[in-house]
């Protein structure tokens, strides 16, 4: 009688401290941030836990495998919502747009924005899938810096510091000119790489000069030749041609300035690289 006693003391001190034990990770799921547990009910020995759950929030079985409770003893029964806990919303807006690491994001209130370096595509990106944010009024992304764009801008001053010199009255690519030519083709090449990274249109202008030691109308001609020679040298070296303009045109620096070094330059091909869009 004894031992039957102190066997039923000791079984109905464990199934209080058992349930205790639940009560108290219930209670801790529901201080759960995303966790809401509208009720609780037990049968058949399996306790039914009843609620709603944001999909971002703490997964409610890794707490239970904590507890040491049987994980075979509970069934969920969750109904999906979005908590407006700024940890959870902000964590909902990574999730969303996942931004790059050169990517800070920072929200105050119900305005959300962004600073830092990203990929033209991703930005494009963000700025369609920003519309669609809960709880955000407003996105700004004026601070983030398009790493194509700004690239671009530095291959088109590499490309417009590049100039190509012909003797008088020729339009002769030289083996100085041929070396010139290699390092715009290689510019040109990473300006239509970025140009179909970003979707837009990049056109480069040849430019021909010539000095003023003959008539207009000839050194014009001049000049338009120089341009279309170089021109047809870059497709031959692979650039698409619908990238290239040709243009001459007739100079007149050196009537004020006649320098040895304007003259030379009067006598070139020059290069202007554009963005459209």
């Amino acid at each position: 009688l004894i031992l039957l006693a102190g066997a039923l003391i000791g079984g109905g001190l464990w199934l209080r401290n058992r349930g205790q034990r639940w009560e108290a990770f219930i209670a801790h799921l529901n201080r759960q941030t995303g966790v809401v547990v509208t009720r609780v009910e037990k049968t058949g020995g399996v306790r039914h836990i009843f609620g709603l759950r944001d999909p971002l929030a703490v997964d409610p079985q890794s707490l239970l495998a904590d507890t040491g409770l049987p994980a075979d003893k509970v069934a969920w029964h969750w109904r999906p919502y979005h908590d407006l806990a700024p940890e959870l919303v902000m964590a909902r807006i990574r999730h969303r747009l996942k931004p790059p690491d050169g990517v800070t994001l920072q929200l105050q209130g119900g305005r959300l924005e962004m600073k830092g370096f990203a990929r033209h595509r991703w930005i494009q990106a963000a700025k369609q899938l920003s519309a669609g944010l809960l709880s955000i009024s407003e996105v700004d992304m004026q601070a983030v810096k398009d790493i194509d764009l700004i690239q671009a801008s530095g291959e088109a001053e590499r490309l417009a510091a590049k100039t190509l010199y012909f003797t008088l009255g020729s339009f002769e690519i030289d083996a100085d000119g041929a070396l010139v030519l290699s390092d715009v083709v290689a510019t040109i090449e990473r300006l239509t790489t970025l140009s179909r990274e970003t979707g837009v249109a990049i056109h480069i202008t040849i430019i021909g000069h010539t000095d003023e030691s003959g008539s207009r109308t000839k050194n014009l001609a001049l000049a338009q030749k120089r341009a279309e020679v170089v021109r047809e040298h870059l497709i031959r070296q692979g650039v698409p041609p619908h990238h290239l303009q040709a243009v001459g045109i007739s100079s007149h620096a050196a009537a004020a300035a006649p320098t040895e070094a304007n003259e030379a330059l009067l006598r070139s091909v020059t290069f202007h690289a554009v963005k459209n869009g």
